[in-house]
């Protein structure tokens, strides 16, 4: 009975919560060089241009991602849609035209059970520091602008990866991560490497990862999230002048851990057979000259 009232009471705060898009805007956002802003403080950034004061920023790009996820009662994925947008404009443009031709409402319901309907949106993207001629520092950043993805009973659960093609070779002494979380209270959390919050997988040299998770009876609802994942970069060959990079935020319905996943290029996040996620993802050639 306990089971059956805890179950009905996190449906019940779902319905409540999830809300269209225009009542949900975590944060007010701006495009102006939002990924050097996120890492003025990240301090595997920061003392590598301690070290290196002649590094400099090569390339920094962004994409805005408009997703529509259909759950069941239980949180299960059940279909996902996603619209990507180069700049903050067009996604709420097409947001306004959205709401208006479909009336959008925050669940539906159908064959005989109820289903969610959210809308979340989220941006993402990779910056590249080169700071001698064979060495680079890569970050894939992401931020929600809608509050983060939770399942039925209000946990957080997702992956962040970071993958590289064969141009560039991870250096393991360097990976890092961080997640920084506003709370409803207005507390901050904060996640990292350095204070143990936050422990890096690798896949081999090319692919690094780490889980997020998190409930809403522990720390709170949280309201918004941001995060990087990061490594320092090898070319592995002299002659190299470009390669690719690709980022991912992947939510998940399951609680993961550092064995229930892989990170590769091309194909980000990784799972085993049957298991469906959100990816938020971010792809992009690096120029290495």
């Amino acid at each position: 009975m306990k089971k059956i009232l805890r179950i009905t009471l996190s449906l019940f705060l779902v319905m409540i919560l999830t809300v269209n898009l225009f009542n949900v805007q975590a944060v007010t956002v701006s495009e102006e060089d939002w990924i050097s802003k996120a890492l003025s403080d990240y301090e595997p950034l920061q003392s590598m241009l301690e070290q290196y004061p002649n590094a400099e920023k090569v390339q920094s790009n962004i994409k805005y991602v408009l997703t529509e996820t259909i759950k069941d009662k239980d949180g299960e994925i059940l279909n996902i849609t996603q619209k990507n947008f180069d700049n903050l404009s067009k996604m709420q443009n097409y947001e306004e035209q959205l709401v208006e031709i479909n009336n959008i409402t925050p669940y539906v319901v159908g064959d005989g059970e109820t289903k969610y309907k959210t809308y979340t949106k989220m941006r993402v993207g990779l910056a590249l520091y080169k700071y001698n001629s064979n060495r680079f520092f890569v970050a894939f950043v992401y931020d929600w602008l809608t509050q983060p993805d939770y399942d039925a009973l209000l946990k957080y659960k997702g992956v962040v990866g970071l993958a590289l093609d064969s141009g560039l070779s991870m250096d393991g002494t360097s990976y890092a991560g961080r997640v920084t979380m506003k709370i409803i209270d207005g507390s901050t959390i904060m996640r990292n490497t350095q204070n143990g919050g936050v422990n890096i997988k690798a896949t081999g040299t090319q692919g690094i990862g780490y889980k997020i998770e998190e409930s809403a009876q522990n720390t709170g609802l949280i309201l918004e999230m941001e995060g990087v994942i990061s490594c320092e970069a090898i070319k592995t060959s002299s002659n190299i002048i470009a390669t690719s990079a690709f980022g991912e935020y992947a939510y998940v319905g399951f609680t993961p851990n550092l064995n229930s996943f892989s990170v590769s290029f091309p194909k980000g996040v990784s799972f085993g057979i049957g298991t469906t996620k959100t990816p938020y993802t971010y792809q992009d050639a690096l120029d290495l000259r």
